[in-house]
């Protein structure tokens, strides 16, 4: 539990412009409700991440693609995500998962 004594107001400048980062965390998909699979590595949703560009173009946003190997093991997904980068339209990193 939080120790509230630690907790202090942070000041910034009254023309303090905030920056929002946007991490989206890329990964197979999976049924939460049944036990994990090393057999669920179904990329299909990724084709429709082009949607969520609509949105971030209209706030001038720049999302961050972290991928696990799923993403980038399959051609369908991989393509995806290579040609958002290519338009300069997202970052790219990895994540691993043990």
């Amino acid at each position: 539990m939080l120790n509230n004594k630690n907790i202090s107001t942070i000041r910034v400048n009254e023309d303090f412009q905030p920056t929002m980062c946007i991490i989206v965390d890329t990964e197979e998909e999976f049924d939460w409700s049944k036990p994990f699979s090393r057999l669920e590595t179904s990329t299909v949703a990724s084709k429709e991440q082009y949607r969520a560009h609509d949105i971030y173009a209209k706030h001038d946003a720049r999302p961050t693609y972290v991928m696990d190997y799923c993403i980038l093991d399959q051609t369908s997904s991989a393509t995806i995500f290579k040609d958002l980068y290519d338009q300069t339209l997202c970052e790219i990193g990895t994540h691993l998962h043990t």
